[in-house]
């Protein structure tokens, strides 16, 4: 099986900027904007990916990068930089478009949801955890070795090591 996977990256890699020749890309379910997205040497990406760069925005994802299922990256007009050596557990979500929501619908033009959006950068470190289901707000930057915790979701500048978890979290015992 994975060697298919490796052999979609070798095809993918004829649109999109790959380095080295190990690594695999999982069956991804949308793909866009390929000249603006680069992967490092040997990225190990699971099915399901959802990979955005549209208008001038890159998505640069360093070596050795590993994800779970359902990875959701999309950027317009801004970067998405993502170090070396980091983990992604699955259904993890980055996006650089903000949009703000404080008129009500009836203020905004036919189509509301091109209506003041912004954009911003987002920066991850190299050898960060990014845990099952966390949302990577705009403007989120990780320093290096950044621990991101199951569904959390995160804006604003954590400096190195820091570990980022949801206020509440549900714990069971038998």
């Amino acid at each position: 099986m994975r060697l298919f996977w490796f052999l979609r990256l070798r095809i993918y890699a004829l649109f999109i900027n790959v380095v080295g020749w190990s690594g695999y890309l999982g069956p991804v379910t949308f793909c866009k904007g390929f000249s603006n997205i680069y992967f490092g040497r040997d990225c190990r990406i699971f099915p399901g990916a959802r990979l955005e760069a549209l208008g001038s925005g890159n998505l640069l994802i360093g070596d050795y990068f590993r994800c779970g299922q359902n990875l959701f990256l999309t950027c317009s007009d801004e970067n998405i930089s993502i170090g070396s050596h980091c983990i992604f557990s699955a259904n993890v979500f980055i996006g650089t478009q903000k949009n703000d929501f404080s008129k009500s619908r009836t203020e905004y033009s036919d189509n509301w949801f091109k209506e003041n959006v912004s954009e911003h950068d987002v920066t991850i470190g190299n050898r960060c955890f990014i845990g099952f289901g966390a949302v990577i707000l705009p403007g989120t930057v990780l320093g290096d070795g950044c621990v991101v915790g199951a569904n959390a979701v995160v804006s604003g500048c954590h400096p190195i090591n820091s570990t980022i978890a949801p206020l509440k979290s549900v714990v069971m015992s038998l």
